[in-house]
């Protein structure tokens, strides 16, 4: 099943030279994104096809097979982003990265993978820490009224499609491209350039 999804998303790709995926960082995903969306009904096809390749994925990772093909099905995965349009301040009606604040009581990581859930119906396993960003009031937006310290992780869809809930109104996986343009806020576009880099070092890790 992965080989057979494999080929399908390369054949989307068509005519998209993307062999420099090792090294080509988030330019090459959001041409990848735009050829992608140039295609007829192109969004729905790779993101329902890319979706079915990472549980292939996950099914068989620890095959020599599957080892083989890491690399291409990390920067495949990263085509596509998970986003929600908040239904709530700040940034009320635009759309962001899943997230929230953290319970007490909980673990950072438990309220991580909680907001993901209540927010999109969609289950993660988390790769690691990306940053921690910082919002002033005043200074980094009118949205926010307190100090704010964002604290960014890189995961993996692991099940579930996504349906908005809580303080989310839509939850959608996009295009890179996409996801660049729809978002509010220049931070949570160094976060997005950043997870991919993550991704992109984790996977040719040896």
């Amino acid at each position: 099943v992965l080989e057979e999804k494999l080929d399908v998303l390369r054949s989307l790709l068509y005519g998209f030279d993307y062999g420099d995926f090792l090294t080509g960082g988030h330019k090459l995903l959001a041409g990848a994104a735009n050829h992608v969306l140039g295609l007829e009904d192109g969004k729905k096809r790779f993101a329902d096809n890319a979706l079915a390749m990472s549980k292939a994925f996950t099914l068989c990772c620890t095959l020599d097979e599957a080892k083989a093909v890491r690399e291409e099905v990390a920067f495949l995965q990263a085509i596509k982003v998970l986003l929600i349009k908040r239904g709530k301040p700040p940034f009320e009606g635009c759309w962001s990265i899943p997230g929230g604040g953290v319970e007490h009581g909980e673990s950072l990581l438990d309220a991580v993978r909680r907001e993901v859930r209540e927010e999109s119906a969609v289950e993660i396993k988390i790769l690691g820490l990306l940053d921690v960003f910082e919002a002033l009031p005043g200074k980094a937006d009118v949205n926010f009224q307190r100090h704010t310290l964002m604290i960014d992780y890189v995961a993996d869809w692991r099940s579930g499609e996504p349906v908005a809930g809580d303080d989310a109104i839509e939850a959608e996986f996009m295009p890179f491209s996409e996801a660049e343009a729809r978002l509010s806020w220049d931070l949570t576009r160094t976060a997005l350039a950043r997870a991919i880099e993550f991704r992109r070092r984790l996977q040719v890790r040896p």
